[in-house]
This record gives C-alpha cells, sequence and structure tokens, in this order.
C-alpha cells in the first residue's frame, strides 16, 4: 500500500490556531495526548486527553481545514488545542523526518513498515468482497457488546417490520433506544446519542411521508424518554443535548405540516418547559410563533403571565438548583421570550427588574435599552449599574 499525500498541510493547521492554542497542542502532542487516530475517506479521527476524552475531527472542506471537537471551546468556533494535537499527531504519522521545530518527534514506524499497515480503506475492501452471510455473523458478534449498535439495530429492525405505518411499533422502537440502564457516564453517553440516530432518521422519513400528525406525539415520546436519561448522565460533550435540539426541530417540522390544535399545543409546551427535565422547548414563544399563530401565542402568554403573577422571585443565589429556583428561571426565560416576540423592550425590561441580585443585572438592562436605540434610558442603567 502507498503512501498517501496528507489531507492538509502544517502550515493550514497552524493558521487556524492561536498562539496559546498552538503551543499547548504542541505540548499535547509531544506529551503523545492523541491516544486514537484514525482516517476514513477525507476525515481524521482522534481522540485527545485533556481534562478529559475529547473527540476531533479534522477535514477539509473546499480546501479549507475544518475542526469538529467535543471540548468546551467547539461551540465558540475556536481551533483549540486538541484540534492541533491530532492534526499534528496526523501529520506525524505522514511523514519521514524525525526532527521538527527544534524537538525531536515521537518514533513510528519506518516507511517500509508503514506501507505494509492496514487502515480503513484496506478494512472497507475487505469486506465488500465478505459474503452476506458473513457480514451478519460479524455485525451480529459486535451487536451482542455494543450496545449503541445493539439499541440502533433493534429500532431500524421494528420500524422496518411492518408493510404499513404502525405508532405503536415506534414506540416500542423508540422505548429500547432510548432505554439508558441507569446512570451513562462520560465514555457512555456519546455511544447512547449515536444510537438515538435510527430514530431521528426514523421520525425525518415518517415525516416525510405524510405521517406529520402521527409523528408529533412520537417525537414528544422521544424528547421525554432522551430527557429522562439526560438527567442520569454525564454528557459534557453534549452529544445527547445534540439530539434533543435534533429531536425538537423535528417536532416544530411535524407541528407546522400538521397544524395540531394551537391551543392544546401551546398548553403542552408551556406546562413542558416549566416543569420538563431539560431546558426543551426553550424561547418557545418566538420558535413556534408560526405554528401556535395568535391563537395559541395568547393562550401561551395567558398560562405565562398568571403563573408569573403568583411567581416569587429566589434569593440571592443565582445559580440555585433548587426545584423552585430552577422554575422561576424557566419563567423568566419564558417571559423573556415573550417579550422579544412582541418587540417591546419595556417588557422586556419588566421582566429584568423583577429580577435584580447585583449591579450587573442593571448594567444588562442598559444593554437591553442600547439594543433597542434608547440611548438616554442605557446611560441611566449604566450609572445604576
Amino acid at each position: 500500500m502507498a503512501l498517501r499525500k496528507p489531507l492538509f498541510t502544517k502550515a493550514q493547521l497552524r493558521d487556524l490556531a492561536d498562539e496559546g492554542s498552538w503551543g499547548r497542542g504542541v505540548q499535547y502532542f509531544k506529551d503523545k495526548r492523541v491516544t486514537t487516530l484514525l482516517e476514513d475517506r477525507g476525515v481524521v479521527v482522534a481522540k485527545v486527553m485533556g481534562t478529559q476524552s475529547y473527540r476531533v475531527k479534522l477535514h477539509v472542506d473546499e480546501k479549507d481545514l475544518v475542526g469538529e471537537r467535543t471540548c468546551p471551546l467547539g461551540d465558540g468556533g475556536v481551533f483549540c488545542k486538541h484540534c492541533v494535537a491530532a492534526g499534528l499527531a496526523y501529520l506525524d504519522d505522514n511523514k519521514e523526518s524525525r526532527m521538527e521545530d527544534g524537538y525531536i518527534v515521537p518514533s513510528r514506524p519506518s516507511r517500509k513498515a508503514r506501507r505494509r499497515t492496514v487502515d480503513l480503506e484496506d478494512v472497507r475492501a475487505y469486506l465488500a468482497k465478505k459474503e452476506s452471510s458473513d457480514l451478519v455473523e460479524i455485525v451480529m458478534e459486535q451487536v451482542h457488546v455494543d450496545d449503541a449498535l445493539r439499541r440502533r439495530l433493534l429500532t431500524e429492525t421494528a420500524l422496518q417490520s411492518t408493510s404499513e405505518f404502525s405508532a405503536d411499533a415506534f414506540r416500542l422502537a423508540i422505548r429500547e433506544a432510548t432505554a439508558s440502564g441507569g446512570f451513562l457516564d462520560y465514555d457512555d453517553a456519546p455511544d447512547f446519542a449515536h444510537g438515538l440516530d435510527g430514530v431521528i432518521q426514523a421520525l425525518e422519513d415518517v415525516i416525510d411521508k405524510n405521517h406529520a400528525a402521527e409523528a408529533i406525539p412520537l417525537t414528544e415520546y422521544a424528547l421525554e424518554r432522551v430527557e429522562t436519561a439526560l438527567a442520569q448522565a454525564d454528557d459534557s460533550d453534549g452529544a445527547i443535548g445534540v439530539a434533543v435540539g435534533r429531536l425538537e426541530e423535528l417536532h416544530h417540522k411535524a407541528c407546522a405540516i400538521a397544524k395540531p390544535d394551537p391551543v392544546a399545543l401551546a398548553r403542552r409546551i408551556f406546562d413542558w418547559q416549566l416543569d420538563g427535565h431539560w431546558n426543551t422547548f426553550s424561547g418557545a414563544a418566538e420558535n413556534y410563533a408560526d405554528v401556535l399563530g395568535k391563537k395559541g401565542l395568547s393562550v401561551y402568554r395567558e398560562l405565562a403571565q398568571t403563573e408569573w403573577a403568583k411567581a416569587s422571585p429566589p434569593g440571592t443565589e443565582r445559580y440555585s438548583l433548587t426545584q423552585a429556583d430552577v422554575r422561576w428561571r424557566r419563567l423568566k426565560q419564558i417571559m423573556e421570550s415573550l417579550a422579544k416576540a412582541s418587540g417591546d423592550v419595556e417588557s422586556l425590561v419588566a421582566v429584568n427588574i423583577r429580577d435584580i441580585r447585583s449591579s450587573y443585572d442593571y448594567l444588562r438592562i442598559a444593554m437591553m435599552y442600547r439594543d433597542a436605540g434608547r440611548s438616554d434610558e442605557a446611560m441611566g442603567g449604566r450609572r445604576r449599574g
């Protein structure tokens, strides 16, 4: 097997990282913190050990190097030290020189030995030559030890086992796919999330095949089950949270097509926002305005205002996790969402006036006025802050 040209260069890698990320990434590479490194069809997949294990993907999109990662900086678009370390490890695996930038790179097999190394393309070619019965046996052996794969295959089998749409079959499949079996630790959570892909894809197919009305309760059932699992999971890399977001998008899509009763939907979403296990349907007043319409939004607003009038602000501890404080924060988010949807800055300010706990809260109010183009009120808020 001949060596292939690397997907990207060190210069591309260096251009994407700031000084801090580059320096720390180089050190991570030298410390051999890249514990897994694979290349498959133009995508480099790595696992990098930091304060915990992080997954990194590197690929080239229209000549630009793109990094995807599960560390906290991932959402901010920063090309972090984990991406740098993974990229350097990949380049090191594809070069001959043993000295670079004044330091000795980790030892690796010779070029002759590397030509004999089997990679994922070889595995793909090997599998393509196997009989289907042999492939079934390979998969079934893995099913016995891989929970995520087992959940996915059970789900897909259940969904394909009937010639006609069956909501009961879907519910059973969803139940199986979302059975966490107790606490999910950091290593198990991504596999659990990966096992949800089959359910999410199947629900999307149901919506696209003119069963949007049936998909609404099924999607809500899936959301309820995933929320329960999320409450007992270390989802530090956010994989399960991403699945919740995808299910929310499918729910909105199904509602937009099926146009369910807006009053019943408004009540259901409001109750879920206020008392659910997770922050599901956050910003519903804005996100579901097209589905709820005037009638649904009116009911939603009335429910929120009734609860807001009865609610009492929590104590001075901003990040308290008591049920009452969590409920207050959710209710405040609902009221803020309603104010933003109406475009009324005074309503938005009035909501936040009830939750003043520090001088910074006055500054937040000043910024609300500033964003609304009302500089005099903004300056007043800054002075109070």
